[in-house]
């Protein structure tokens, strides 16, 4: 159609080469209209796909994430009751512990000290001592000289002997070493212990 105009002005015919370019602008615009609705169609397509693919890249990377988050969430639960089990073990462990320890001492008293209560049936006399007549103390006799104040003598148990000077008499001495026997009676011979 431009050929044309350029033939038809070349020809000097302004007439018909008016009627000819009035044709060839409403065709172009139309032509034009026609494209540019054909590529706004293409241009709504692809905004179409890439957002369909956009939506589905988003819901799979929340599934991930979602999938992620439950497996971290097991895994800290099974921690969690792992934890628990050994806190729970440990602690069982220790009550048995402390029940051992608990029996082997009761067994031990009972073994040392017995029973509190003759009425008992299950009363077992202690050990060590059946008797608490037949336990007296025996003290061993000393033997080592000591200075007696009182008297201002050196001494030595079991003898009559005395060692250094003596300001009393004999017979104040004699009185004294009645007297130390007789404390020595007591700690070598001491009285029977009695349950009252």
């Amino acid at each position: 159609m431009r050929k044309r105009v350029r033939l038809l002005v070349s020809m000097k015919e302004y007439d018909e080469e008016k009627m000819v370019e009035s044709k060839a602008n409403t065709l172009e615009a139309f032509k034009k209209e026609k494209i540019e609705e054909e590529l706004e169609e293409i241009i709504l397509k692809q905004k179409g796909k890439l957002r369909r693919k956009q939506q589905l890249a988003l819901s799979a990377l929340l599934k991930r994430i979602q999938r992620d988050r439950n497996e971290q969430l097991k895994h800290r639960q099974m921690d969690s009751q792992r934890l628990i089990q050994r806190n729970k073990n440990s602690f069982l462990d220790l009550l048995k512990k402390q029940n051992m320890e608990i029996r082997s001492t009761t067994q031990f008293l009972n073994f040392t000290l017995g029973t509190r209560s003759p009425a008992n049936p299950n009363y077992s006399k202690p050990k060590h001592y059946v008797d608490p007549n037949d336990a007296k103390l025996n003290f061993p006799k000393n033997k080592t000289p000591y200075y007696d104040p009182v008297s201002k003598t050196v001494k030595v148990p079991g003898k009559d002997t005395k060692v250094g000077n003596s300001r009393k008499s004999k017979a104040g001495n004699k009185k004294k070493k009645g007297k130390f026997k007789e404390s020595q009676e007591k700690f070598t011979n001491p009285q029977p212990i009695t349950n009252e």
